[in-house]
């Protein structure tokens, strides 16, 4: 029927699209490594965030998803997951989010800054490049803040579940095909907030080398 003829078209027009993305990061990744070769260093962009459903997520040098992982118990073994495995000569920048206390907190605010320290004294031993930024900052940077028009008349619930779809959403756009969902297809809010934070410092660092 026509119906299933316009999704089969659509669906082989979907994974033409993702092959070409591939090949065009395949020749990227040539290209630099020959670079790298050469003596020139490759930047990723990493994203932490040491909430209560921390996260990371790790971004190439051209804001292409590398990948993501829920953030370890063990703050220690973040360095060997973070980059195993990884071209040679490969630098790595990190955005590493600021924890932050308010009332009505639905969890322990006392893990996050935990976590934090424990995640800022890995960084520091490794001697990575880290910005350390608020959520409020760069959530707002990345327009993912509510705006009065978007809140009013809504819960406090029905709030936080806004936000984090414009997380989901925005992940969505920027990587379709970036394997950033659960067993039952929903974008993970954390891991789509970890890359979203690495894209952030992306964006900054790019338009600091262009003088903007």
């Amino acid at each position: 029927n026509r119906l299933g003829a316009v999704r089969e078209r659509h669906q082989a027009t979907r994974l033409r699209t993702r092959d070409a993305r591939r090949r065009s990061q395949l020749a990227v990744w040539r290209v630099r490594a020959v670079e790298a070769r050469e003596g020139a260093p490759m930047i990723l962009t990493c994203g932490i965030d040491p909430g209560h459903l921390g996260a990371v997520a790790l971004l190439d040098e051209c804001s292409a998803f590398l990948r993501a992982l829920d953030l370890p118990r063990d703050p220690r073994r973040l360095w060997e997951k973070l980059t195993v495995p990884l071209p040679p000569l490969t630098e790595i920048h990190v955005a590493l989010e600021e924890p932050f206390a308010f009332a009505g907190q639905g969890h322990n605010p006392a893990e996050q800054f935990r976590n934090f320290g424990q995640v800022e004294g890995v960084l520091a031993c490794t001697g990575l490049p880290v910005t350390t930024v608020a959520a409020s900052s760069w959530k707002a940077a990345m327009g993912l803040t509510l705006s009065k028009a978007d809140s009013e008349g809504l819960s406090d619930g029905e709030r936080k579940a806004l936000r984090k779809q414009r997380s989901r959403d925005r992940a969505r756009c920027l990587w379709p095909d970036a394997p950033l969902s659960t067993k039952r297809g929903v974008v993970k809010e954390s891991w789509a907030e970890a890359a979203l934070l690495a894209r952030w410092l992306w964006e900054r660092e790019r338009q600091g080398r262009m003088g903007l």
